[in-house]
């Protein structure tokens, strides 16, 4: 019901992205951490015996949001809230090293500074080389090593990623 390659025009909307944002009640917001919890919500679902439908599902992930988010990983639109609940939850390691990177994993990167931080959130695939392969929402569609725009939204794109602005990962 998504899939990396979506792009949608304008500033973080586009009529997908106003559906993922919608399960929130946000609108032209940075949708990183909503369009994982929708990949992660649509998987739950499934193996739940949910009968999931491209027609139903955002209606479905909006009824069942609070049992998808405290049954196995707690969701925010915020990717910051998202870190302070996977800690509680004994979810987060601080990045260290990519060798404790598991399939299926949340990352956390930081794109700004220390004094004003850019949290951004992607899902592990698998490493190359030096790099790591993630799956991402609310990013560029260029396939770059280099930087992102974590508020300016673009779309669903696989990425390949250097390990330098990893904070933490999200693991269950």
């Amino acid at each position: 019901y998504a899939q990396a390659g979506i792009h949608e025009e304008g500033h973080n909307g586009g009529d997908f992205i106003n559906k993922v944002e919608e399960i929130w009640g946000m609108n032209n917001e940075p949708y990183c951490a909503m369009g994982q919890f929708w990949n992660f919500g649509i998987t739950w679902l499934i193996l739940s015996g949910v009968d999931v439908q491209e027609n139903n599902a955002s209606s479905l992930l909006k009824k069942y949001k609070s049992a998808i988010c405290s049954d196995t990983l707690t969701f925010d639109p915020a990717v910051i809230k998202m870190v302070e609940a996977a800690k509680k939850r004994k979810q987060y390691i601080e990045f260290k090293n990519a060798s404790v990177l598991k399939k299926g994993d949340f990352v956390i990167f930081n794109f700004g500074t220390d004094k004003i931080p850019a949290y951004h959130i992607e899902q592990f695939s698998h490493l190359h080389g030096e790099h790591i392969v993630t799956v991402g929402w609310n990013t560029s569609a260029e396939n770059s090593t280099a930087g992102n725009d974590p508020t300016g939204g673009g779309g669903i794109f696989v990425k390949e990623r250097s390990l330098e602005k990893i904070i933490g990962i999200i693991s269950w």
